[in-house]
């Protein structure tokens, strides 16, 4: 059974050889293999990123919690007075303080108490017995918040007792020891604040990072998708076979049509030369040349002989490579890394010159042909091959 491509047209692999293979199967495997290894690092980016996130938020919180305490110290100073009311107003503020702590220590003592008591045994039999997999789900969030309100009651008991320590220090203080302190405070509360704002932008800068780092997985993953499904509909090995010699001779470039040995080793045209519809946007498009998928890191090579005119990057291409040849021609070599060359270098035909790379279209390559201002359609320029199937 034929597979049925956009295209299939000419392959090359550059070698002293006057046929090359080329295993679609494998191509596809390859790709394969890149996106999961792409996916493997984003994921532990996020892993990472979100720790970091974690540890900001607490920071975060501590920062707002050291606030209002300060806050609270500040609001319920005034100058001391030798009134024998104020001082028992103020011993009974310190004795209802003293209180509040000792509460929240003996709850949280018991809950303690609880858990050593029943540890973790508890906790594998609450969600093991439970009826049904919701069940399971709701007692496990229901352990979690647990968890989180142990937490929340330690970090109230801390504050308390910073509070309580500050105001028993205060009741002992002078007029001018305690406008010192006030003083001290309020510059402590700047630099809090300050401290605040840093740790609200690095919670934000964290979050872009993971909602960055998704949005780019779930787009691996589609194009993985895309791929096996490709894969998936292969019925037959299919291989190819091509003259990708370049014996040109000395031929001008506009003598050569039809007799180009292809810049990269693809028969997927995932964009074709000319006009076509965007089946997201609707929108009409015009393509200058040809987009392939292939392979990250595949080899491109130089088409013919000619000068390295421009090297440049262009977002949604990436790097791109322009060679100027005989009577105007120039070929463009877009979605690069690794180049080899620099401009002014003179090329051969089949002469290495970069390796493929990918843009939003996932692994691929772009390739044009031009004259002044005039594209042509790059098949029409290059060797047919013979299709093989096994």
């Amino acid at each position: 059974m034929k597979i049925k491509f956009l295209n299939i047209f000419l392959l090359f692999l550059f070698t002293s050889i006057a046929h090359a293979d080329y295993n679609y199967r494998a191509d596809k495997l390859l790709q394969i293999k890149y996106y999961k290894l792409s996916i493997e690092i984003l994921e532990n980016r996020i892993m990472e990123n979100t720790n970091s996130l974690g540890i900001f938020r607490s920071k975060l919180k501590g920062y707002e919690e050291k606030i209002k305490a300060l806050a609270e110290i500040i609001e319920g100073i005034s100058d001391p007075k030798e009134s024998k009311n104020d001082l028992i107003k103020q011993e009974s503020e310190i004795i209802n303080q003293r209180d509040k702590i000792e509460k929240l220590k003996t709850e949280f003592s018991k809950k303690i108490i609880w858990l050593y008591k029943y540890g973790s045994d508890y906790t594998v039999q609450l969600l093991f017995t439970s009826g049904s997999l919701n069940d399971f789900y709701a007692r496990l969030r229901y352990l979690n918040k647990l968890s989180s309100m142990r937490k929340n009651q330690f970090r109230a008991i801390k504050s308390e007792e910073y509070i309580f320590s500050e105001k028993k220090k205060l009741s002992s203080f002078g007029k001018e020891e305690l406008r010192r302190y006030i003083k001290t405070n309020k510059e402590d509360q700047q630099i809090l604040l300050a401290e605040k704002l840093s740790a609200e932008d690095s919670v934000r800068y964290y979050q872009s990072l993971i909602e960055s780092n998704q949005r780019q997985a779930q787009r691996i993953k589609q194009l993985t998708e895309t791929v096996e499904e490709k894969l998936n509909g292969l019925n037959t090995e299919s291989e190819y076979k091509t003259n990708d010699i370049p014996d040109y001779g000395n031929k001008p470039f506009p003598s050569l049509k039809g007799m180009l040995i292809m810049p990269v080793q693809s028969v997927d045209i995932i964009l074709d030369y000319g006009k076509s519809t965007s089946a997201e946007t609707g929108a009409i498009l015009f393509n200058n040349g040809v987009d392939v998928s292939v392979a990250l890191g595949s080899p491109v090579k130089s088409v013919a002989s000619g000068i390295i005119e421009k090297i440049f990057f262009i977002p949604g291409f990436g790097n791109v490579v322009i060679i100027k040849h005989d009577d105007s021609f120039r070929t463009v070599y877009a979605i690069l890394r690794n180049i080899s060359v620099s401009e002014g270098d003179n090329v051969v035909p089949g002469q290495l010159i970069a390796e493929t790379d990918e843009n939003l279209n996932g692994q691929s390559f772009h390739f044009e042909i031009w004259k002044d201002n005039y594209t042509f359609d790059p098949k029409l320029w290059v060797r047919r091959g013979v299709s093989v199937y096994n």
